[in-house]
């Protein structure tokens, strides 16, 4: 979010994850939906007491290339679960919180579905895993699309 406002990254990992193109400075606008994103991921780092080693020169996130993509971006929860063994019809994830945005990727038959994102307006941040752990897709759904017995078990 602060990248997408043009803040200008000064440390190794900042650099390494977002490339500073089109970079404004060292203090941006935020939208206010963006400052109250910003302000409940911090809040979630201190009472977790996180800490980023920015000396570092890559950023593991799996689902990084969907999220340079997205529209709306999430926020991480503190807890997670996930349906193993999706088995009803596609759902189609998306770029951002609505249907009007862009298909991301389509759930198939046999992915496990990993939630660890808070609901924001009734739609999830969710990712779609093989069954070898390898991520197939990531994007908004609406919270209610998949149900408990369109999976083979449920985790967490």
């Amino acid at each position: 979010m602060i990248d997408r406002a043009g803040y200008c990254f000064g440390s190794t990992l900042g650099k390494a994850a977002f490339d500073n193109a089109g970079c404004t400075g060292k203090s941006v606008n935020l939208s206010a939906r963006a400052s109250q994103k910003v302000a409940q991921i911090k809040e979630l780092e201190a009472r977790n007491s996180c800490r980023v080693n920015t000396k570092s020169t890559s950023l593991f996130i799996d689902d990084l290339a969907t999220r340079r993509r997205l529209v709306d971006l999430p926020v991480r929860d503190e807890t997670e679960s996930s349906c193993i063994g999706f088995r009803a019809p596609s759902v189609a994830l998306r770029a951002g919180i609505g249907t009007q945005h862009a298909v991301t990727y389509q759930v198939r038959q046999g992915d496990s579905v990993l939630y660890s994102h808070f609901d924001e307006g009734g739609w999830l941040y969710v990712v779609a895993y093989s069954s070898d752990g390898s991520v197939h897709g990531a994007g908004w759904m609406a919270s209610e699309a998949i149900g408990f017995n369109d999976c083979r078990n449920w985790a967490g």
